[in-house]
């Protein structure tokens, strides 16, 4: 699952200030790619906040690959990916439609034995002899009850490129900033 930051900005009014264009370019180029890597790191920091917690993986697996600052003439390109390469990632994101099939008994299983690791699940209504048949019995229920009333979309990755796009409008106006400080300055 990946939520991208696609930008593109002009710039050619800002390089005509200078004498130089190739080292007002250099410049600014430079300035870009903090700017984007701080945007970067805001929806990746953005993704995580969102996402729900129950075992941690989702949330531990949202990286920043991709990150490019590219220049196409006056104007410049700024593509980043927040990504997570979690199975279930798509489902966190987009929800799941009640009446749907059945999820997969895997991953509720661990997320079942996980639960009752940590003492916040109570198998005892189950009445099944040992803890693995409770535990299945657990994930059997918890997997009718997705499949009845489905999951409601989370978009933590849509928030994270939103939070990303703010970050980036901020930092790149403040490196344009810096770099017309520069170019006007002797």
């Amino acid at each position: 699952m990946d939520a991208g930051l696609n930008a593109r900005f002009d710039f050619s009014e800002l390089l005509a200030l200078g004498s130089d264009a190739i080292a007002s370019s250099d410049a600014l180029v430079g300035l870009l790619k903090v700017a984007l890597a701080r945007g970067s790191t805001a929806g990746m920091a953005t993704a995580r906040e969102e996402a729900p917690v129950f075992t941690g993986e989702f949330a531990g697996s949202i990286v920043v690959r991709g990150v490019q600052v590219r220049e196409m003439g006056s104007s410049i390109r700024l593509d980043d990916l927040i990504s997570t390469s979690v199975a279930h990632s798509i489902v966190v994101e987009e929800g799941r439609a009640a009446g749907a099939r059945r999820p997969p008994l895997g991953p509720i299983y661990r997320w079942v034995q996980l639960q009752v690791r940590r003492g916040k699940f109570d198998l005892s209504w189950t009445q099944r002899e040992t803890q693995q048949e409770q535990i299945y019995a657990a994930a059997l229920f918890v997997a009718a009850w997705i499949q009845r009333r489905g999951i409601p979309a989370k978009h933590p990755m849509r928030k994270g490129a939103v939070a990303a796009e703010i970050v980036l409008h901020a930092e790149v106006e403040a490196a344009a900033a810096e770099l017309r400080r520069r170019i006007e300055t002797p």
